[in-house]
């Protein structure tokens, strides 16, 4: 079973600040939350600069520790036609 960063973002907000009350975080304000643990717009925002770090992180691999050079391939499939 696979368990997604919003999974548990999710449970772990659930556990640390609802149950034991650390109020570390509070999402309740912002547009489409799931009981102030999670929202869409930091969804997409962790979404953007999580892709830039690893990019970021596998340069940094081939520049400074000789690893192959990164090769991203994106995939589209497209509609044939009949």
């Amino acid at each position: 079973m696979k368990i997604s960063d919003e999974e548990l973002e999710f449970i772990t907000g659930i556990i640390v600040n609802i149950k034991l009350g650390w109020n570390i975080w509070d999402y309740s304000n912002m547009p489409f939350n799931v009981m102030g643990q999670i929202c869409l717009p930091f969804f997409f925002a962790w979404l953007f600069l999580g892709i830039i770090a690893i990019i970021l992180d596998d340069f940094l691999r081939y520049v400074l520790f000789d690893e192959n050079m990164p090769r991203y391939r994106f995939k589209i499939n497209k509609r044939r036609h009949k």
